[in-house]
């Protein structure tokens, strides 16, 4: 009793075999799953819609420009090219470029412009960074291949036409401003040519003298100086300004403006420009110098290298008051600024100086007669406004080619072409992805399947869940159709006695009685091993009695005993079996007798003998007691005194008693039978009984302090239960082979002549 409830330690290992088990055996439930999952990833593939990918490359060159300030002009290394991937997703480039994706001629095609915003839909570009470069890839995906090919392109020509407008900015401003003042003085010059045309014809004056036409000359000369000068004062505030904007965007400012110019040597430097600046205008208004004068040529070079010198210590001092600052190009744009100061400040002196000269050739001309005065003037005012409209008109041919001679640091190393095949969906991945999620889906549904089975349906089960000894697997007993048809013409050809010998014959076919009408098959060796395994359990030198008995119905155990008894009876020893089943008694109908006259008259009748119910199977050294009419009370029976009676008395005329009883779990005859006998044992059948039900007959077995010898698994199928590397496998292969037949797996019909018996009759 003690063995029964030990564990096996074995069977709480885990072993590989196990899970390798389970999938077998659930094989075609993760086929199921697997085609299932594999055909939905296929539909899947083949719904998903075609995504084309393009892309191209553009350089970031590096160098110090107002085009940085465009494109992350507030950052370096990883910061700048982050800053830049950023910018490039604005909005501003992602309208542009969908402008210039207007030129393609098959853009209404594309899936972004049947969109109520088309930039918007260019916002899933993707920009990357290529590691240790400047090289910034832009993609983008589309169903449209051409969709695909024009946003990149576009995107890209945005990026770079908006770099180089910036990049121009400066000289964009100058430009356009000098442009307005073109205009205006091209306007004043034609109205002074006509206010002089009209004075002349009206007053009958062509001629000044040579004096007046002197002064007027280098009048015009210095006012024209002095409206150039005002026009570099206008060009450098505009050009401060530009810059305190672009300043002023920037949210933190390490070095302040004011700081660096109140720097006492700057500041001595500056005086020291402004102070050259305002002696060279002197000299050459005031005194008339010539622009060749050595001494002109010697203020012109101390001013130069007193602007280098200035130009280098702001540079100094901006890079030492900066060296914490990540944000390099601020400190440009504040060069930028204090240079820009500088030479404002350098413009007003001169137009200073030259307002005063100005102011002394006006009172020079106003002491001219009324006539030639008027006349004068308006010869002045036609030289000054020539001499202005040539110098704007220099200095605007000069801006223009510098603003076209001014490039940006992008620029677009290979463009995208049309891409030939999608990258989406991606069919191999799919699959790959549909293969491996199919087979776990398929192994996990077998696990949780066989998780939730509460049925024993192979040897493991049984070792696991039942722990009790396997004294015996018996096959399933099956014949085929055709060979039963094939007996049944046999017996319909045969007359008389051969008829009759052939019918029981049919007969024992019918009841399974294998170990009788085929001896040699497979299923009856498996009796004989069990009883070879039930012989080594005696514990008597005489006589055994021993129960067949099961959890519940139709497990089998009728079929196991009848079958076991006739072993036992073909090694000359003499057997009865008892059919105690007096519920539901299936004994007589397996030997073709009838059940009254049998146990439950001799239970009940003390003048009944046990010769009287005795009756004869047909079988050598083989009897049978039937059950007899069903009483009311077959358990008050079982229990009574006469059953020890009987017990004793056929196991001194018997050498094994075999019992049937009903099921353990459905009424109590079996309980009390199974402390009157010697052994006792336990029909499970596979993919039959249920678990619990097994761990009910136990405990109520161990109840009553009665002990199960062993189980008999019923019902097995050779070839699914056992694998090749199984003893039982092997076993009954090789006992096919050994007695000549087939595998099982390679089984033919055979002749229905096989039923019978060749060494003697069947009764």
């Amino acid at each position: 009793m003690e063995q029964q409830n030990i564990p096996n330690p074995a069977s709480d290992e885990i072993n590989i075999s196990d899970y390798f088990r389970i999938i077998l055996q659930y094989r075609y439930l993760v086929i199921l799953v697997f085609i299932l999952v594999l055909i939905g990833t296929i539909i899947y593939t083949a719904r998903q819609p075609r995504v084309y990918s393009a892309s191209n490359r553009i350089l970031l060159e590096t160098q110090k420009s107002g085009a940085d300030l465009f494109l992350a002009g507030t950052g370096t290394g990883k910061n700048e090219l982050n800053n830049q991937i950023e910018l490039i997703k604005s909005k501003p480039i992602l309208n542009a470029a969908w402008e210039i994706m207007k030129k393609y001629p098959d853009w209404e095609s594309f899936p972004a412009a049947s969109t109520p915003n088309p930039a918007a839909q260019l916002a899933s570009v993707k920009v990357e960074s290529k590691r240790e470069t400047d090289i910034l890839t832009i993609s983008y995906e589309s169903t449209s291949q051409g969709e695909a090919m024009a946003a990149v392109n576009s995107i890209a020509e945005a990026v770079q036409q908006e770099n180089t407008q910036f990049a121009r900015l400066e000289y964009t401003t100058i430009r356009e401003f000098l442009e307005t003042q073109l205009d205006a003085i091209s306007r004043r010059l034609q109205s002074s040519e006509n206010d002089l045309r009209e004075f002349k014809n009206m007053n009958k004056l062509t001629e000044l003298s040579a004096e007046t036409t002197q002064l007027i000359e280098e009048s015009a000369k210095i006012e024209a100086e002095y409206e150039a000068a005002l026009t570099d004062q206008a060009v450098k505030a505009r050009t401060l300004e530009l810059f305190q904007k672009q300043l002023q965007q920037q949210d933190s400012l390490v070095v302040n403006v004011s700081t660096v110019l109140k720097t006492p040597y700057i500041n001595e430097l500056r005086k020291q420009v402004i102070e050259t600046q305002s002696l060279i205008t002197k000299l050459l208004t005031k005194n008339n110098y010539p622009t060749d004068h050595p001494q002109i040529i010697a203020l012109n070079a101390e001013l130069e290298r007193t602007k280098d010198e200035l130009d280098i210590e702001i540079k100094k001092l901006v890079a030492t008051s900066s060296t914490d600052d990540p944000l390099a190009m601020r400190n440009e744009t504040l060069v930028k600024i204090i240079q820009t100061n500088v030479e404002l400040e350098i413009a007003r002196t001169k137009a200073d100086g030259l307002a005063q000269t100005k102011e002394m050739y006006d009172e020079r001309i106003i002491s001219l007669p009324n006539t030639e005065l008027e006349l004068a003037r308006l010869m002045r005012n036609v030289q000054l406004d020539g001499k202005i409209h040539g110098i704007m008109m220099e200095k605007y041919e000069d801006a223009k080619i510098a603003e076209q001679a001014k490039v940006g640091n992008i620029r677009i190393v290979d463009l995208a072409s049309r891409p030939v095949s999608p990258i989406k969906p991606r069919v191999s991945m799919n699959i790959l992805v549909g293969v491996i999620l199919g087979l776990g889906l398929g192994i996990g549904a077998a696990f949780l399947v066989h998780s939730l089975d509460n049925k024993l349906r192979t040897l493991e089960d049984m070792e696991t869940y039942v722990r009790l000894p396997i004294v015996g697997t018996i096959p399933v007993i099956q014949e085929s159709e055709a060979r039963m048809e094939e007996f049944n013409a046999m017996i319909e050809k045969a007359e008389g006695e051969n008829k009759e010998q052939l019918s029981k014959s049919m007969h024992y076919v019918m009841m399974q009685l294998v170990s009788h009408y085929a001896p040699k098959s497979p299923v009856a060796e498996s009796y004989r091993t069990l009883r070879t395994n039930i012989l080594s359990r005696r514990n008597t030198t005489g006589s055994t009695s021993m129960l067949i008995t099961s959890s519940g119905p139709k497990e089998g155990k009728s079929t196991t005993i009848v079958n076991t008894a006739i072993t036992l009876a073909q090694m000359n020893a003499k057997v009865i079996l008892v059919d105690m089943d007096m519920r539901r008694p299936m004994i007589h109908n397996k030997f073709g007798i009838e059940k009254e006259n049998g146990l439950s008259d001799y239970l009940i009748d003390p003048d009944v003998s046990i010769e009287q119910v005795t009756k004869a199977t047909g079988i050598p050294n083989l009897d049978v007691i039937t059950s007899g009419f069903v009483p009311p009370n077959p358990a008050e029976l079982i229990s009574s005194a006469r059953t020890d009676i009987l017990l004793e008395e056929l196991k001194a005329h018997y050498d094994f008693v075999l019992f049937d009883t009903p099921p353990i779990i459905a009424v109590t005859d079996a309980l009390i039978l199974t402390k009157k006998v010697d052994l006792t044992f336990l029909v499970v059948r596979c993919g039959f009984t249920e678990k619990g039900i097994i761990k009910r007959t136990k405990e109520l077995m161990a109840n009553i302090d009665a002990t199960i010898d062993g189980i008999i698994v019923n019902g097995i199928y050779a070839q699914k239960y056992y694998s090749r590397q199984n003893y039982y496998y092997y076993y009954y292969y090789y006992y096919y082979y050994y007695y000549g037949d087939e595998a099982p797996n390679k089984l033919k019909k055979k002749h229905a002549g096989r039923f019978l018996r060749k060494d003697k009759p069947v009764a």
